[in-house]
C-alpha cells in the first residue's frame, strides 16, 4: 500500500522534489531550510508541476494523472456544463488526487444551469462531509459546493451568471 506524504521526511522530499524537477520548480517556491518545509508546501508544489510517474513510484507513493471532465472514462459535464474554452487558453476541468489523499479540482466552466451540478467526482475523490468554498465568477465572488456525494455546484444567487465559472479553488482532503 502507498505511504501517506506525512509519513515522509519532509527534509528528504523537498530534497527530491527539488532534483526532480530542476529548474522547473515554480519561482514563488523556495526551500529555505527543512524547518520551513511543511506537507501542505509540498502538496502544493506538485500541484503546480507535472512530475513523471517514475518519481512517485521511486517515493513509493503511487501515482494519480489528471482526470479530465467530459473526456472518454471520466466523469461527464452535467446540466449544460462544458469547458470554457476548447483550444487551450484555459484549463479543462480536471481533478487529480496527491499521496496522502489531498483532492484539486482545476479548470474554467461555463453555459450551465445556475444551482445544479456541473459535474459528479467519482467514489475516492469526494470529501467526507459536504464543502462551501469560493471561487470567480464572470468577475466576482461565487460560492462553490462539493457534497458528500461528490457534487460540485456552484449556487447562482451568488454567482449570478454562468458566462465562466473558475472550479480552480476546490483543493481537500478525500473520503477515507
Amino acid at each position: 500500500m502507498a505511504e501517506s506524504l506525512a509519513n515522509k521526511d519532509t527534509a528528504w522530499l523537498a530534497r527530491f522534489i527539488q532534483e526532480m524537477v530542476g529548474q522547473s520548480m515554480p519561482q514563488q517556491v523556495a526551500f529555505q531550510g527543512a524547518d520551513q518545509v511543511t506537507v501542505n508546501n509540498l502538496l502544493q508544489v506538485l500541484d503546480q508541476i507535472e512530475i513523471s510517474k517514475q518519481a512517485f513510484d521511486y517515493l513509493g507513493l503511487g501515482y494519480d494523472k489528471w482526470h479530465v471532465v467530459g473526456t472518454t472514462g471520466e466523469p461527464a459535464f452535467q446540466n449544460g456544463w462544458t469547458n470554457y474554452d476548447i483550444t487551450g487558453t484555459w484549463q479543462p476541468a480536471r481533478f487529480r488526487k496527491f499521496p496522502g489523499g489531498f483532492v484539486s479540482v482545476q479548470g474554467l466552466v461555463k453555459s450551465g444551469t445556475l444551482d445544479t451540478a456541473i459535474f459528479t467526482l467519482p467514489a475516492g475523490y469526494r470529501p467526507n462531509q459536504a464543502l462551501m468554498m469560493t471561487g470567480t465568477n464572470n468577475a466576482q465572488i461565487a460560492r462553490l459546493d462539493v457534497s458528500a456525494a461528490g457534487i460540485i455546484n456552484t449556487i447562482g444567487a451568488l454567482a449570478g451568471s454562468n458566462a465562466f465559472q473558475s472550479i480552480s479553488q476546490l483543493w481537500f482532503l478525500a473520503e477515507k
